[in-house]
């Protein structure tokens, strides 16, 4: 028997509040520091400092000023979720055509590719187009590779996801079990 907790990641109080403070901007309108503490009942200079490291991450971006309050004092700086930080791609064989698109983190489609399966080609075949077009679909949206944080691939049927392989799938009767 494994011990659920001797594997599992434990997230610092840090790790927490950064995933909160950013839940809560993605979220929201335009918003400010102090209304984020507020709202977690964490102390400004908390807050400050994670939304310092967002920012230094391309997480959030600064977009101006709000009103100031009715006693006056400082118009506080405004935030914002940058859904443009970071890019993810997906892709899926399907029974006539393989697609590939690459969304921005609000699952925004910047580019896609269609091309047809042709699973009769054999799974070498298929798998050496669905490379390309995934490549194609970096080229053609302009996105750095690196701003890349994580690829999907969906085919209908069986697999085996320890080792990645599509054990059956309808979509790809030329292919073979077992080979990727």
């Amino acid at each position: 028997m494994v011990d659920v907790e001797e594997n599992s990641k434990k997230i610092s109080t840090k790790e927490i509040n950064k995933k909160n403070i950013l839940r809560i901007i993605k979220n929201s309108p335009p918003i400010s520091r102090i209304d984020i503490a507020a709202r977690l009942k964490i102390s400004r200079p908390t807050v400050t400092a994670y939304i310092d490291e967002l920012i230094s991450e391309g997480l959030i971006n600064e977009i101006g000023f709000g009103e100031s309050t009715q006693l006056g004092g400082k118009k506080p700086r405004l935030l914002q979720f940058n859904n443009r930080a970071s890019y993810i791609i997906g892709a899926k064989i399907g029974v006539r055509t393989t697609r590939a698109a690459i969304t921005d983190l609000d699952a925004n489609i910047v580019e896609q590719i269609k091309v047809p399966t042709e699973e009769w080609l054999g799974s070498e075949m298929v798998i050496g187009k669905l490379k390309k077009i995934v490549s194609n679909v970096i080229t053609k949206s302009g996105i750095s590779t690196n701003k890349v944080i994580g690829i999907g691939i969906a085919t209908t049927g069986l697999t085996d996801s320890e080792n990645g392989v599509v054990v059956f799938s309808p979509n790809l009767s030329g292919c073979k079990s077992g080979k990727t």
